[in-house]
């Protein structure tokens, strides 16, 4: 098979290419869609708007900028691919866990590392050009 310049298979190239972009796209779609479901989530769960303003601000800011520090120097520190495979799986489990819980205090504490992990999604050092020789 042949290689680019940069020594990369472009077959390679565009399927990590393909991957990364779905993360992001569904990372984008599940911070924005509780904002579509407020409703329901106010009527099963019985929540004023102070909560679901917890839920959809204070929660997503605080999470965010807590995991920034240690995703940022583990992002510089290890393999990048592990991590972000890491990452996907705790995202993916707390995605379930959100869908199971039956208490406002187990909707935040579920949703909260899915937040926590949005931020390894757009760190700059996960995106397809940190991880491919430049042409």
């Amino acid at each position: 098979m042949g290689e680019s310049a940069s020594g990369q298979r472009p077959a390679m190239t565009g399927y990590v290419l393909t991957i990364l972009l779905i993360g992001s796209t569904l990372s984008y779609i599940d911070r924005q869609v509780i904002s579509l479901v407020v409703g329901p989530i106010k009527a099963a769960f019985g929540l004023s708007d102070t909560q679901v303003g917890l839920l959809q601000g204070l929660a997503f800011s605080l999470c965010y900028a807590i995991a920034g520090f240690p995703l940022a120097l583990a992002v510089d520190r290890s393999n990048r691919v592990r991590l972000a495979t890491g990452c996907v799986a705790v995202w993916s489990v707390a995605t379930a866990a959100c869908g199971m819980v039956s208490t406002y205090v187990g909707l935040l504490l579920a949703r909260a590392p899915r937040l926590a992990l949005h931020k390894m999604l757009a760190n700059r050092k996960t995106m397809p050009s940190a991880w491919m020789a430049p042409v």
